[in-house]
Order: structure tokens, then C-alpha cells, then sequence
């Protein structure tokens, strides 16, 4: 488990998030509670837009009764919203609300 937050750590100071969020999971995964290492990971996977795994984390940390705190509940809240918006946007245009989103510009 402390392996694991030690080589997450070092990938994110590489700026190689993919490798540091595989680290913090499999910590958290293996146990880990320390709450610097939940929001890191939890911040890791919104900044990745995975949100559904970050809902899993959310649920799995509430089965174990870890204490929230302030942020972390403010993260459940937001991680649930995006998951059902993108849901219902799925169900209603065939493609999830991130895939759908285009930057349109206008020169004169």
C-alpha cells in the first residue's frame, strides 16, 4: 500500500498522471485512508473526466464508513450529478454530454 502512494506520488511530480491516479487506486484499493491520498485521487479522476469511477470510489469509501470530509462530500455530489446528466444525455442523443460539446469561433 505505501508503495504504491510513494511511486504515485513520484509519477505525478513526472507529470505522468495516468501512471500516479493507477498508483493512488490500487492504494486506496489495498486499503488506503489517509484523506491527502483520496482527494488526490479523487481530484486525479475528475481532472480525467472519469467520474463513474470516481462514484465507485465515493460509494466504496461510504460502505467502509471512512469520515468525509467537506470536499470529499462536495465531490460525491458532483461526481453523481455529471454521471446522471451524462446518463440522460446519452439516453437522449446517442453520445455522452463531454462528446458532444464543440468550440465554434467566429472572425469579422
Amino acid at each position: 500500500m505505501g508503495c504504491f502512494v510513494v511511486d504515485g506520488r513520484v509519477y505525478q511530480t513526472q507529470s505522468k498522471t495516468d501512471w500516479a491516479l493507477k498508483n493512488y487506486l490500487d492504494a486506496v484499493e489495498l486499503g488506503e485512508t489517509d484523506p491527502l491520498i483520496i482527494r488526490q485521487t479523487l481530484r486525479l479522476l475528475f481532472e480525467k473526466q472519469r467520474y463513474a469511477d470516481a462514484d465507485r470510489l465515493l460509494r466504496q469509501l461510504q460502505r467502509q464508513q471512512l469520515p468525509f470530509s467537506p470536499d470529499m462530500t462536495a465531490s460525491a455530489r458532483s461526481s453523481r450529478c455529471i454521471r446522471e446528466s451524462s446518463s440522460v444525455r446519452w439516453r437522449l442523443h446517442g453520445k455522452p454530454l463531454l462528446e458532444r460539446r464543440t468550440i465554434k469561433t467566429t472572425y469579422g
